[in-house]
């Protein structure tokens, strides 16, 4: 009787025993699941809002760009409609090529609230009757709370700003960047074991990955600035 209780007892052990050992196997794999599972996954409305503030981004360097007021417009209304919360993680910072000329000198930050946005649109169009219109239209609300992490940042000329920053396994991962216009921004995505995840590589400043984490873990964020100035850029993500 005892020969066999202990061999139930070293055989339950074993068991036991196999269960994390399994689990430490996976995590040393890469942290996203395939293309399939994650075509069927669901966005959380964090994540789609990521990818909104995505778009008003977007929709703000073509408007500046080719001096179109409705695109400002249209930025402003989906900025208006999406409320965020405060990134707390803070980026390590990099260190440019020592012989690199890199020119750091600080520069005017742009306003891209939803109300400073309807201003330059207007002004942008000479006060045309009906972008005027179509701007006092949009309503911006107040007191929202909630919604996807935002920050705004400045990654120096040939340098490295590296975030590190939780994800929940199962949920679809979202993470924008859009920089002020003046450098090429490439975004990589590592996950904890080092594996690159998903990158977006120029050639302008805006970027948008989206992947399927398997479990929850840390990943880390790298906005690599490939100009000689630096560039101020938002990091969004859910």
């Amino acid at each position: 009787m005892n020969r066999l209780f202990c061999s139930s007892l070293v055989l339950a052990f074993a068991v036991a025993s196999a269960v994390p050992s399994a689990a430490q196997e996976e995590k040393k794999g890469t942290n996203t699941a395939a293309p399939e599972a994650a075509a069927k996954a669901t966005a959380t409305p964090e994540a789609e809002a990521v990818q909104r503030l995505a778009l008003a981004h977007g929709l703000i360097h073509y408007g500046r760009k080719n001096k179109v007021p409705e695109a400002l417009v249209t930025a402003a209304r989906m900025l208006a409609d999406t409320s965020t919360t405060d990134l707390k993680d803070k980026p390590t910072r990099g260190e440019a090529p020592k012989d690199a000329k890199v020119n750091d000198k600080p520069k005017p930050e742009a306003d891209n609230s939803p109300k400073a946005l309807l201003e330059e649109a207007k002004a942008l169009s000479g006060q045309n009757e009906s972008i005027v219109k179509l701007a006092n239209a949009v309503e911006i609300k107040r007191g929202a709370t909630g919604g996807p992490k935002k920050t705004v940042d400045t990654v120096k000329g040939l340098d490295t700003d590296t975030f590190r920053i939780k994800f929940n396994g199962g949920e679809i991962a979202k993470v924008a960047i859009s920089g002020d216009g003046d450098t090429r921004l490439d975004l990589y995505i590592y996950d904890e074991n080092g594996n690159l995840v998903t990158s977006q590589v120029g050639p302008g400043d805006d970027a948008l990955a989206s992947w399927l984490p398997k479990w929850t873990g840390v990943f880390v964020i790298k906005v690599v600035n490939r100009g000689l100035v630096s560039n101020r850029y938002m990091l969004a993500t859910n």
